[in-house]
């Protein structure tokens, strides 16, 4: 079973505080902005969790040496089974 890669995150890169929910990006930078998220838009999100997934967005724009994840928090799936469910 995949794992959920969303959650909450905040990090710095290069001094800029970032957050991330898994999907989308926010900093005070326009520019590192745009940049984190066309990468987070191709890249892949199953089996990763929300740190895993900034590791790797982080990677693929060069700037993990640069970043510091400050906390993560990944989302939990519902672990009940609906009643209806059929195995």
């Amino acid at each position: 079973m995949s794992i959920p890669h969303t959650g909450k995150l905040t990090a710095s890169v290069n001094g800029i505080d970032c957050s991330f929910d898994g999907d989308t990006w926010l900093t005070s930078d326009s520019e590192l902005t745009k940049l984190l998220n066309e990468v987070t838009e191709n890249s892949p999100k199953t089996h990763f969790s929300i740190r895993e997934l900034a590791e790797h967005v982080l990677n693929k724009t060069s700037l993990l040496a640069q970043s510091k994840i400050l906390s993560s928090e990944s989302d939990k799936w519902n672990s009940s089974i609906p009643a209806e469910a059929e195995d």
